[in-house]
């Protein structure tokens, strides 16, 4: 049991340290040490939030690893990549493990000892210091905290998709605007407009959901469901992100032995 003069108060230890205290109790918690209430001298008997100093020295260890010196002043910018792991894909694909390392490649062989179909999702440049602001990012919404820097994510990583469709319509228009669309859709993977998207494509318009000149929407929605698409991003709330049109067409859809995506906007799909 540890004596009260053996007590440092969380607010000292983050002034020592020259951090933000609305941040750094979650810091210490991510570090497996659980802070408690106690009554300290120093405190005047109130009761304070307080770690042992055994775990004090813990806490001023992992900030010199992280490239700061006790009093705060950081001696290293280290920079190496932000990863996100999937540690058992599939089993469960919302299981992830976020963090630092200084060589991704290197860091996933060591996940694969406990984890061999560990698959690497995404990585970032990003310092060292940043790791846990990054990982309080991307963990802010839909994620649970299972183990220490791994959490069961609902849709944290997704892979952006488009279809000759989408290119096509990024085609039309504006030369400038053009060349500024196509800039950013050129690098993501294309889904084939294959036969069976096009017949299903036609069954949509021949239900007379849709009017003739919203051909390039039905085509959309067609090669979403014949490619098992989750999301279908829009910004057209006419057609498309339309609850009463979609319930048709995801009808039709299914008759052709097909599931619809869902339809919605970028900012519905990240909970805007």
């Amino acid at each position: 049991m540890e004596g009260t003069d053996q007590l440092v108060p969380l607010q000292r230890l983050a002034r020592e340290m020259r951090v933000d205290r609305s941040h750094f109790r979650r810091y210490v918690v991510r570090l497996g040490i659980t802070p408690q209430k106690r009554h300290t001298p120093d405190s005047g008997n109130k009761l304070v939030v307080t770690v042992t100093a055994h775990e004090a020295d813990r806490i001023r260890a992992a900030r010199r690893q992280q490239g700061y010196e006790v009093d705060g002043l950081q001696v290293e910018a280290v920079v190496g990549v932000f990863y996100v792991v999937q540690l058992v894909p599939e089993l469960d694909p919302n299981r992830v493990k976020l963090g630092f390392a200084d060589d991704a490649a290197a860091r996933l062989a060591q996940h694969r000892t406990a984890a061999p179909t560990a698959k690497l999702l995404k990585t970032w440049p990003c310092k060292r210091s940043s790791e846990f602001t990054v990982i309080d990012a991307l963990s802010a919404a839909n994620c649970k905290l299972i183990l220490n820097e791994v959490y069961e994510c609902c849709d944290l990583v997704f892979e952006c998709l488009v279809s000759q469709v989408v290119i096509d319509e990024a085609s039309l228009g504006d030369a400038t605007e053009v060349q500024k669309r196509l800039a950013i859709i050129g690098s993501l993977p294309a889904l084939d407009v294959t036969e069976t998207a096009e017949s299903l494509t036609q069954a949509i318009m021949a239900a007379g959901i849709l009017p003739p000149h919203a051909f390039p929407d039905a085509a959309h929605v067609a090669v979403s469901a014949v490619h098992a698409i989750d999301y279908l991003l829009t910004w057209n709330c006419k057609h498309l992100a339309n609850a009463q049109i979609g319930r048709r067409i995801a009808l039709v859809c299914q008759k052709q032995g097909h599931k619809m995506p869902i339809v919605c906007t970028p900012e519905e799909l990240m909970g805007g």
